[in-house]
């Protein structure tokens, strides 16, 4: 299963981080892993080309993807809220392969 852990503080996404595997099909045909990849490589492509302040680090031995903000700013929180809703939709459609956890720091 994937999960996906969002940490607030302040009322806004400080940290993403994104692990596992969905396990809906083989590698290569998973469409709920491709989902997920795209959705988070992409809200990192955004706020790369806006020059947003945050660090990311990947580990594919895991599999794990984690976005840090630095800096908040109204771009950022579009970006993440925006991550968060698409991937809470996916999980309703995929209730078994992925999940979604929320905590404040």
């Amino acid at each position: 299963m994937i999960t996906v852990n969002f940490t607030y503080e302040n009322k806004e996404i400080k940290k993403v981080s994104v692990s596992g595997h969905s396990l809906y099909d083989k590698k290569g045909s998973d469409i709920v892993c491709s989902s997920v990849s795209t959705a988070v490589i992409y809200s990192i492509r955004l706020l790369e080309a806006n020059e947003e302040k945050f660090t990311f680090r990947e580990d594919e031995k895991k599999p794990e993807i984690t976005i840090l903000v630095n800096e908040v700013s109204s771009l950022t929180n579009l970006v993440l809220d925006n991550l968060k809703i698409l991937l809470e939709d996916l999980s309703k459609d995929y209730p078994n392969n992925i999940k979604i956890k929320e905590a404040l720091k």
